[in-house]
């Protein structure tokens, strides 16, 4: 077997062994980005029924500056 064929064979095998972790990565990270946007359409709907932004940031978790971005976006 070559140097070359080695290589390829331990980079495949590493591949293997990195692919759960990395397919869990990605998951948490869609599943965030998700509850990120809820929590925003959360806040969106709460400042149409004209509620205050301090009162949508406590509500919702985010920050005042995030709530009047939505406010103005």
């Amino acid at each position: 077997m070559t140097w070359e064929q080695e290589m390829r064979i331990q980079a495949e095998e590493r591949a293997q062994e990195l692919a759960p972790v990395m397919a869990q990565e990605l998951a948490k990270n869609l599943v965030k980005e998700e509850v990120e946007e809820k929590t925003r359409e959360t806040a969106r709907k709460l400042l149409s029924k004209n509620i205050p932004e301090d009162v949508v940031a406590e509500c919702t978790g985010l920050k005042l500056s995030d709530v009047n971005k939505l406010l103005k976006g």
